[in-house]
């Protein structure tokens, strides 16, 4: 078994190497069976957003094969079977979602250049031949990430959730708030990012019982009182852009929350 099959992660169900290799490139045909058009596009989107190895001096080499996505209904949830022959790559998968993690298996399956943020000269990739099974063993497969204490700009959410996706996560978690702070604009409750995205003092010592110290006191707040461009508020912008603002200043110009959430991966995500 190549190294690339053995280090498959989450594991699949069952993997079967088989002789020789399958030349893929990015325009290589995705064709789609009967009612898998959704299947097929799940594939293509993650596909095309591959650094493939053209454009950088190189002609773009043709594959020597194509792609075929079917679904199976009989398949569990999820799931899909992957088979790659030197000539033909088919997956079969029991929806939408399955065809989304067979298509992330290919990508493990690809060179390490498959994973830059920009292509490179090289030559065109392969796959190793195999027959691979596989389908989640647990529904709810996430990842969590806290942007209440500390925080991470966009392009850092984005890439989290695409890595989730590549290794079959289905929900992101994404903690917004603590006792710290409210730390996402909400235009229809603007007093959460007004009033609840600062908080002078916090309290410490959880652990204890009976314990109610305060980190921040009088002498924290006689320094803010020295120095007010210190107590300023801190929240992300819904069109996904951080800072911290005076609350005097006019607030962020409108956009869409749904933009700083939109993934490739459609990855789910869920808020405290």
């Amino acid at each position: 078994m190549s190294d690339r099959l053995a280090a498959l992660l989450p594991c699949p169900k069952s993997v079967r190497a088989q002789p020789g290799s399958f030349q893929v490139s990015a325009d290589i045909p995705i064709a789609a069976g009967p009612g898998a058009q959704a299947a097929q596009a799940a594939v293509r989107r993650v596909l095309a957003m591959l650094p493939w190895p053209a454009g950088t001096g190189h002609e773009s080499v043709p594959a020597a094969g194509d792609i075929t996505v079917d679904i199976d209904e009989g398949l569990p949830e999820e799931g899909y079977q992957l088979r790659i022959s030197p000539g033909h790559l088919r997956i079969t998968a029991e929806g939408e979602a399955g065809a989304f993690y067979a298509a992330q298996t290919v990508r493990q399956l690809l060179p390490d250049e498959a994973w830059r943020a920009a292509p490179v000269p090289g030559p065109p990739w392969h796959l190793p031949c195999a027959e691979i099974d596989d389908a989640p063993a647990l529904a709810w497969r996430g990842g969590h990430l806290d942007v209440a204490r500390h925080f991470f700009p966009k392009p850092a959410l984005l890439r989290f959730i695409d890595l989730l996706a590549a290794h079959k996560l289905n929900r992101f978690h994404l903690h917004l708030n603590d006792d710290q702070g409210w730390r996402i604009e909400s235009r229809r409750y603007p007093a959460l990012h007004e009033v609840g995205s600062h908080r002078p003092r916090t309290r410490i010592n959880h652990g204890s019982r009976g314990s109610r110290r305060l980190r921040g006191g009088p002498a924290r707040r006689a320094l803010h009182a020295r120095r007010p461009g210190r107590d300023q508020r801190l929240c992300r912008r819904a069109d996904g852009d951080h800072r911290a603002r005076d609350p005097a200043q006019a607030p962020p110009a409108q956009a869409s929350p749904a933009q700083a959430m939109a993934t490739p991966s459609q990855t789910a995500t869920a808020t405290d």
